[in-house]
């Protein structure tokens, strides 16, 4: 069990996070394949090896003239003459061919490029592998993780890689970042695009967005990529199948491409980076009509740990963001505890029955008492626990968690008729379903009777009530009435499995 840490208030948070998102942006919206793309494939496919034979006809000495024509410059040396632009301009075209290769003979774009004296940074969702080339063609010099690199390319293209793992790296790139995009200095190489988002999602929503872009508060212009897709999504995702197949045989694609305002950072928004990003999403999201979500990068790699573990990929996208940031929660602890999750639910099909918690928990616990617990966790009462309620379920009811959210959390179980308040039946009804062993009717009445001199009890006289006595929920003594509840939850979701 790893140590945990004290969280922020996870009640006002709870029913957002586990409440399940309706939308999953990692999975390709044409998974499958039908006769319609069979028959695409073949007759595309007939056609590729020619497409092939003259683009390496004109990319091959197209490449090499502009290899020597930059020789011994890299993108850290600063812009290039004015003689050097122009022989960039044919990779600039060369970019915009490769796109007509893959079927994008029109490409439809609504705004206007911002002159590099009024900004000199492009941010831009990320939907497929393609969206690079587009922004290549356009001028741009991308920022590019140092494993997505391609030789020869990336220096003709003026990329500028990072590597994530290696800190010095990122504070480096951050560096360049900061100097290429400040429109009061001296102009030090093309224009950059970013994608904030830091990975590919299908395009239905709007990532969460890492801060790079907006760490130096220089101004940004925004710019939103879709794909229309007749039978093909574009869009780089774990479930398509025959993916680059499909990608380099189709015989018309369709991509609109969106410049927004340029936008300024306010005062407030230049001190705090994560506000600057979080308005410029929600601008991009608005042009797309789209949702913003808390879907990360993260969520990809809980989606391979999920499939580690034996469980559907589904399983790990939770939408992290919400749980790092409201309930302080690492990606180390999360990956702990869906191997738990992976443990109980035998059948490994992300969701653990009432059979398999009893199972679980029924020799720690008892079984009454797991059956009454699994009510209580399935917060959609669809008759399984995901995820997404297991974990939360395990930080609500953590040792480390506040007197005022254990009370809070402890009301809502309370008050069953959602009146506001609870009565002395419902705090009976309650203390004796999830206690291992019968409590007396006048031990219950007794506590009842000091919350408010016998009358039902709303949220604020019952928070008041265990802030003045914590131990009946954090004491040591398990024979105090919501000890027995919160030490039964605590044992049977923290213990080893």
């Amino acid at each position: 069990m790893p140590k945990m840490r004290r969280r922020t208030s996870v009640w006002d948070v709870g029913p957002v996070i586990t409440e399940a998102s309706t939308h999953n942006p990692f999975m390709n919206q044409t998974p499958d394949m039908y006769a319609i793309d069979w028959i695409q494939g073949i007759v595309m496919g007939l056609i590729l090896p020619f497409k092939i034979i003259i683009l390496l006809a004109v990319l091959i000495p197209c490449t090499l003239y502009v290899k020597l024509a930059l020789l011994g410059w890299k993108p850290k040396d600063g812009p290039l003459s004015p003689w050097q632009e122009k022989q960039v301009d044919i990779i600039r075209s060369l970019a915009r061919l490769l796109l007509f290769m893959f079927g994008f003979y029109q490409i439809r774009v609504k705004g206007k490029k911002a002159s590099e004296d009024e900004c000199r940074l492009l941010v831009c969702n990320h939907v497929s592998l393609l969206d690079p080339l587009f922004f290549v063609s356009q001028g741009y010099a991308q920022v590019s993780k140092a494993s997505a690199a391609v030789p020869i390319f990336s220096d003709m293209f003026g990329t500028v890689l990072v590597n994530r793992k290696n800190k010095k790296s990122c504070e480096e790139v951050k560096a360049v970042i900061r100097a290429r995009s400040d429109i009061s200095g001296p102009k030090l190489g093309p224009p950059l695009a970013m994608y904030p988002e830091g990975t590919i999602g299908n395009g239905s929503s709007v990532l969460a967005f890492k801060l790079g872009a907006f760490l130096p508060g220089n101004p940004v212009q925004p710019a939103v990529i879709r794909y229309r897709a007749l039978f093909f999504d574009p869009s780089w995702t774990y479930n398509c199948k025959y993916y680059f197949w499909r990608l380099v045989t189709q015989a018309v694609m369709i991509m609109e491409v969106e410049y927004l305002p340029v936008y300024h950072p306010s005062a407030k928004e230049k001190e705090n980076p994560a506000l600057f990003a979080d308005n410029v999403r929600k601008q991009m999201a608005a042009a797309l009509n789209v949702p913003v979500s808390n879907h990360a990068l993260a969520d990809v790699f809980l989606a391979n740990e999920a499939k580690n573990v034996g469980l559907p990929k589904e399983v790990g996208i939770i939408e992290y963001q919400k749980f790092r940031e409201k309930l302080n929660l690492s990606m180390k602890e999360i990956e702990q505890y869906m191997e738990k999750f992976s443990a109980i639910d035998v059948t490994k099909d992300g969701i653990i029955s009432l059979e398999e918690f009893v199972e679980g928990f029924g020799n720690v616990i008892g079984k009454k008492t797991a059956k009454a617990l699994f009510n209580k966790l399935d917060t959609n009462e669809n008759g399984g626990i995901d995820f997404r309620e297991f974990l939360a379920g395990v930080v609500f009811i953590n040792d480390l968690i506040s007197v005022e959210d254990t009370a809070k959390l402890t009301f809502r179980l309370l008050d069953t008729e959602k009146t506001g308040t609870f009565n002395e039946l419902e705090l009976h009804k309650l203390v004796q379903s999830l206690s291992a062993e019968p409590i007396e009717d006048a031990d219950i009445r007794k506590v009842y009777n000091q919350m408010n001199n016998g009358k039902p009890v709303n949220e604020s006289q019952f928070v008041e009530f265990l802030k003045k006595s914590p131990s009946l929920v954090s004491g040591p003594a398990k024979t105090t009435i919501l000890e027995h509840f919160k030490v039964a939850v605590s044992e049977a979701l923290t213990k080893e499995t």
